[in-house]
């Protein structure tokens, strides 16, 4: 026997290194196909897509993301299948074009060090998540809804991660309750 423990909203630190990958495959998470991952943090999180920023470029170019932290892999189809897209530290990213990523469960995760510049609107689809880690910093320069474009899915703010807002819709348009 033992205590059952459910949870709906935690995370799990386990380290870098803190399990194998025969532990990580039996691990499941509600809502998510089995399997597990680590993140750079230590976090244990449900194994998804997901793609790794390859350098200081623009987030809305499909060749910026590859499968691997190092740069190698593949690239995602779309940004529309319901995956990650993780900014990783030291790296800027600063958009080129509209930036819009969809699909059940799909994020756009800056890491603590990673930086994204939107000088142009990013369109989260209500299903989406923006995530930023302590430390990590989301610029915000351009005049999209933000209602429409960022705000539209779930935020998840480090308390200590950086949103800096230069440039707004226009000087009537609150900042989003509830963020």
């Amino acid at each position: 026997g033992g205590l059952l423990n459910t949870a709906t909203q935690c995370k799990i630190i386990v380290g870098v290194a803190g399990l194998s990958a025969a532990q990580l495959a039996k691990i499941t998470f509600t809502g998510y196909i089995p399997g597990a991952s680590i993140t750079a943090s230590g976090e244990l999180v449900p194994f998804v897509n997901a793609y790794f920023s390859t350098g200081s470029v623009a987030p809305n170019v499909l060749t910026n993301w590859k499968t691997e932290r190092d740069g190698t892999g593949t690239s995602p189809a779309n940004f529309t299948s319901g995956v990650f897209f993780v900014i990783q530290n030291t790296h800027t990213m600063t958009t080129s074009a509209n930036w819009s990523v969809s699909g059940t469960n799909s994020k756009v995760w800056i890491e603590s060090g990673g930086s994204l510049v939107a000088n142009n609107p990013i369109s989260l689809a209500a299903s989406s998540t923006l995530q930023i880690e302590d430390n990590g910093t989301y610029i915000h320069n351009n005049t999209g809804t933000p209602a429409s474009t960022i705000f539209a899915g779930t935020e998840n703010f480090g308390s200590k991660s950086n949103f800096i807002i230069n440039n707004w819709v226009n000087n009537n348009t609150a900042f989003t309750t509830g963020v």
